[in-house]
């Protein structure tokens, strides 16, 4: 026995349902893509910190001096050994002076 009563408040139910879900679902993507950016924003943070702390911990004691004039022998292979663990570890991928 289905009442016409019935059948419009099913009908009804429905429709709200998918009404509030699609608001919801907007704002779950908006989140998702809020919280992408955010953490993409602090891993690039994470990796200047880091390239500062190497610059300053190993490659300035290497060369000690002004890159200007360019580095002599004895300056390139302190370079080479303050840098050679973590290039061949692949945690440094460019190394520009």
């Amino acid at each position: 026995m289905n009442r016409p009563g019935r059948q419009a408040g099913t009908r009804l139910f429905a429709i709200f349902a998918t009404a509030s879900l699609l608001p919801v679902a907007v704002l779950g993507a908006v989140m998702v893509g809020e919280f992408q950016a955010g953490a993409r924003e602090r891993g690039l943070d994470q990796g200047r910190a880091q390239a500062v702390m190497i610059a300053q911990m190993a490659i300035a004691p290497a060369i000690g001096g002004d890159v200007a004039k360019g580095l002599n022998e004895a300056e390139r292979g302190r370079l080479r050994s303050a840098t050679d663990v973590a290039i061949s570890s692949g945690s440094v991928s460019h190394l520009r002076l």
